[in-house]
């Protein structure tokens, strides 16, 4: 039998917390999945430390900056959910569908079951090595040419074949997460919708720290 969770949630009806009981919240989100009667899961910023989440369906889900440390997403459906600034540290995700998810900003650092990602050594002053060699930054787009890419995108291009192969299979947003997490083990996953100036400082304040 699960643990039952108390969650904050922000409706979109209202811009109230309310505080619900999370499998409540996935129930219905089940439904508006698969006959479109219930609502899409909005847990943004949810507090679900340790919550049992494994084998649940959330593709679409919003789980944007929620509290999911130590949390069971073990088998977990999270296709094309949005985990933007989530905190996962700790969490078990093995065997999860991240495919196509928003990871942006995630925390990952202590996270189980992630799949293998390539590691780029210093992976900030690597990219801007290549800016600074004639590359470009373009925040806008993941890719823009073989010569300018967003900062996951030069993430994803350093990588070479592994990496457009994680692309191919999990999508550009999460396989920049994932090199970014096993790249730089200690540090969240970066905001990869930040603008072009913001994210090149950035990059060059971690770069200082590679000296």
């Amino acid at each position: 039998m699960r643990r039952s969770y108390i969650v904050t949630v922000e409706l979109c009806e209202c811009a109230m917390n309310i505080n619900y009981n999370y499998r409540c919240i996935i129930a219905s989100h089940y439904s508006w999945l698969y006959n479109g009667s219930g609502k899409r899961a909005i847990m943004r910023h949810a507090n679900l430390n340790g919550a049992d989440l494994s084998g649940d369906d959330l593709r679409h889900a919003d789980l944007s900056g929620a509290y999911l440390r130590w949390a069971n997403l073990s088998r977990a459906n999270m296709s094309r959910a949005n985990l933007r600034h989530a905190d996962m540290s700790m969490a078990n995700l093995s065997g999860a569908n991240l495919r196509h998810a928003d990871m942006s900003g995630a925390d990952l650092r202590g996270a189980v079951g992630l799949p293998t990602a390539p590691v780029i050594p210093n992976i900030d002053s690597a990219i801007l090595a290549r800016i600074d060699a004639g590359g470009g930054l373009a925040m806008s787009r993941w890719h823009s040419c073989d010569t300018t890419h967003c900062r996951g995108g030069w993430a994803i291009h350093l990588a070479g074949k592994v990496g457009a192969a994680l692309e191919d299979t999990l999508g550009t947003g999460v396989a920049a997460a994932l090199i970014y997490a096993a790249s730089r083990p200690t540090q969240r996953v970066p905001d990869f919708f930040a603008r072009d100036k913001t994210a090149l400082a950035d990059m060059r304040e971690y770069a200082d720290g590679d000296q």
